[in-house]
Order: C-alpha cells, then sequence, then structure tokens
C-alpha cells in the first residue's frame, strides 16, 4: 500500500495556490445540489460541506458567510437528506472521465481554495463529522476490505473482483510492485464496497430502519503509481484505466441499486504527479496515520468511569425533574377542577331574549 500514496503525499507538499475540482453529484431519487456554475470554497470548509449534505452535525460553528455560500451549493432541505453520501477520492482520473459514471445525473463542481492539501483536507473534514456524529456510520471502505483477511484471500478477492466487476488485467505483470499493490487497493475497496452491500441488504429483510446517514469513504491511488511508472499513455496505464473504470461502475451500480438511488456522491479527481519522491518510511507512516485518524473519529473508544458516572447523573436528575413537574402539574390540574365553582354558566344557561 505504500507506493500507492506516492502522488497523495507529494501533492501535500506542494504549492496550494492552485484550486482542485470538488464535484458534487446528486441523488438519482431526490434533487439536493444546486444548479449552476463552479463557486470557490475554502478547503478549511470542507466538513461544513458535508454536514450541509448530509444532514449531520458540523464538527465547528457554521458562521453567516459560509452559510450563503453553502446555500448557494445545496438546496435548503433540512427534513430530506440522502441515504448515503461517498466521499470517492480517485489519482490519475480527469473530471471529465469521471464524469461519465454520473452522465444522467446534476452534479455542481467546487473549486477548493487555500492552503493545504486537497485530499488531507477531505479526511479532515470527515474525521470532523464522525466525530461529531457519533451515532452515524462512516465506512472506512478499504480498511473494511481487509478485516478478517488471512492466507490467499487477498487472491480471491482479487480474482472477484476481476469477475464481478469484468475487469481485464491481463496486460498487467501482477508480481510487479506497483501492479500487485494496484490490484490489492482494487480488491479491498471491492470487498470493502461488498460487504456493506451485503450490510444493507441484511437491514432490509430484517426491516430495520436506518437511523442516520452512512458514509463512505473511498480512496483509489494506485493509478498514479502507474501513470509515474510507465507514462500516462503506456498501455499498461489506459488498461489499469480501465480497471478502475470498471470497479467505480460496479460500486455506483450497486449503491444505487441498495439505497434504492437515494445516495450522493462527492468526486475529488487528483490529477497531477508529484514534484518529489518522498521515502517509504514516510509514505508508510502517513497511510496509517490517516487511516487511524479516519477510524478514530468512528469509533473514539470507551468513555472514562467519571464521564459515564457523570453522563449516568445527569440522565437521572433530568428523568427524576421530569417527574417530579408532571407530578405537580397533575396535581394543580386535580386541585382545580375539585374547587371549581359549580354554578350554571351564563354563556351556556343565559335567559332568553324574552325576558
Amino acid at each position: 500500500m505504500i507506493a500507492l500514496l506516492l502522488p497523495l503525499f507529494a501533492a501535500c507538499f506542494a504549492a496550494a495556490a492552485a484550486s482542485t475540482p470538488l464535484v458534487l453529484v446528486d441523488s438519482l431519487q431526490n434533487a439536493y445540489v444546486q444548479p449552476g456554475t463552479a463557486l470557490s470554497l475554502d478547503k478549511s470548509s470542507v466538513s461544513a460541506l458535508v454536514a450541509a449534505a448530509t444532514g449531520l452535525m458540523p464538527g465547528s460553528a457554521i458562521g453567516a458567510d459560509l452559510s450563503h455560500e453553502l446555500s448557494q451549493i445545496l438546496k435548503p432541505s433540512p427534513l430530506v437528506k440522502p441515504r448515503a453520501f461517498v466521499a470517492l477520492n480517485v489519482a490519475g482520473l480527469t473530471t471529465d472521465v469521471l464524469g461519465e459514471l454520473f452522465a444522467n445525473r446534476q452534479h455542481r463542481t467546487v473549486e477548493l481554495t487555500g492552503n493545504g492539501c486537497s485530499a488531507m483536507a477531505v479526511i479532515n473534514g470527515l474525521s470532523s463529522v464522525a466525530a461529531a456524529n457519533p451515532s452515524a456510520k462512516l465506512v472506512v471502505v478499504d480498511q473494511l476490505g481487509v478485516q478478517n483477511c488471512k492466507d490467499d484471500c487477498m487472491k480471491q478477492l482479487v480474482a472477484g473482483a476481476v469477475e464481478d466487476c469484468q475487469m481485464d488485467m491481463s496486460s498487467l505483470d501482477l508480481t510487479q510492485q506497483e501492479e500487485k499493490l494496484f490490484s490489492v487497493e482494487l480488491a479491498t475497496v471491492y470487498s470493502g464496497i461488498k460487504a456493506q452491500l451485503a450490510a444493507v441488504q441484511k437491514r432490509s429483510e430484517l426491516k430495520v430502519a436506518q437511523e442516520e446517514v452512512e458514509v463512505y469513504e473511498v480512496s483509489l491511488m494506485g493509478l498514479r503509481a502507474l501513470i509515474n511508472k510507465y507514462g500516462q499513455d503506456s498501455p499498461e496505464v489506459s488498461a489499469a484505466k480501465a480497471a478502475v473504470m470498471q470497479l467505480l461502475d460496479w460500486a455506483v451500480n450497486s449503491l444505487d441499486a441498495a439505497y434504492a438511488g437515494d445516495i450522493m456522491y462527492q468526486v475529488l479527481p487528483l490529477q497531477k504527479a508529484p514534484q518529489q519522491a518522498e521515502t517509504l518510511s514516510q509514505l508508510a507512516g502517513w497511510k496509517d496515520r490517516t487511516r487511524r485518524q479516519l477510524l478514530q473519529a468512528s469509533y473514539p473508544g470507551t468513555v472514562d468511569e467519571e464521564t459515564a458516572a457523570a453522563k449516568l447523573f445527569s440522565a437521572k436528575a433530568a428523568g427524576y425533574g421530569s417527574f417530579v413537574l408532571l407530578l405537580y402539574f397533575s396535581a394543580a390540574a386535580i386541585w382545580c377542577m375539585c374547587n371549581m365553582p359549580f354554578k350554571r354558566d351564563t354563556l351556556l344557561y343565559g335567559s332568553k331574549k324574552d325576558q
């Protein structure tokens, strides 16, 4: 997995003056995106954008200016939100090529501006929203795909991805490091999506209602490593691009079917090649930190005993207070009824007109 992150890590240290397109793709079932031309948004506001699109709590306060910017991107529908939100980060494919996956959907381009790495801005935004919404589910797809993977399961996953997604990787030498890591990346994303599809199907069979929007994080960086090795127009890269598109086409169609079309996509294409080659240890450390960051935001760990006791006391105090208030008002209502003066109401039992 180390070589897969080479372009992403280098991009994070490149000059950040240029903007990066972030494309929001609408649901097939409902319209959440405002139509219009591209708008600019600071990279630090990605968490607010994700929160506004999903209806989840933002990781930080949203000011009036930022709220106005978001209202120009997304339709104001606080009570109607998608059932799923997919943050898709792809290196090596252009926006036009990725647009073929969503040809029949309304979309809106947001130009990410400001300092910092765009891919890291997405990671930070998802982490912030996940931390602010403990009950919401953040699915780190590649991490989910390698859970409980033992022995030769990766070979089986690669074979399953090739068969189900109808990918042709015959021109790739999978014994080479870049090709091998590229195939493993596709296989883990395939496995993670398939596992989540099974969970959604089981929930549907058991008729269990979905409480919160489910957020997916999908990152595909292996194609960029192959471009660096063979060149943009090489046969190996052409085959790899076709494989990525086949995987994404399968994933989009499968997720659309699972959520009955009520799903939004946030697509971040990373096109620039790295300017410098970083060490493998640094790349491995970056990968480990970002996965840990996303998982830590999703599962923040157990609460200490003192905090748990304080929460329990607060809950009990609120319950006792509500009971006392209910008892007081019930007694007051009974007292009023018992002491009500029983006499004929002049409106109900008034005199006749002739009297």
